[in-house]
C-alpha cells in the first residue's frame, strides 16, 4: 500500500534499520545527564544536512551513515 511512497529511497528494505538507528541515538542522547538541548539540535542538524547533501548531489559528509536518494 505504501510501497509507492518509498520508491524515492534507494534502500527501501532498510528503512526500519535506519529508523531503529535514529531511535537508539535519540534514546542515548535523552538518557545522558546533559541538560543542554544543543546536543539535540546538533543531531537534527546532522540529519537535515545529510538529507540535503544527498538530495542535491553534494558530497556526503563523513558522519552521514545513510544515504537518501
Amino acid at each position: 500500500m505504501y510501497q509507492a511512497l518509498f520508491n524515492a529511497f534507494e534502500n527501501v528494505t532498510n528503512l526500519g534499520g535506519k529508523a531503529w538507528e535514529h531511535a537508539v541515538a535519540i534514546f542515548l542522547i535523552n538518557s545522558t545527564n546533559i541538560k543542554d538541548c544543543s546536543i539535540h539540535g546538533f543531531h537534527y542538524q546532522q540529519m537535515v544536512e545529510c538529507f540535503f547533501s544527498t538530495r542535491f548531489g553534494d558530497e556526503k559528509p563523513v558522519w552521514c551513515l545513510f544515504q537518501i536518494t
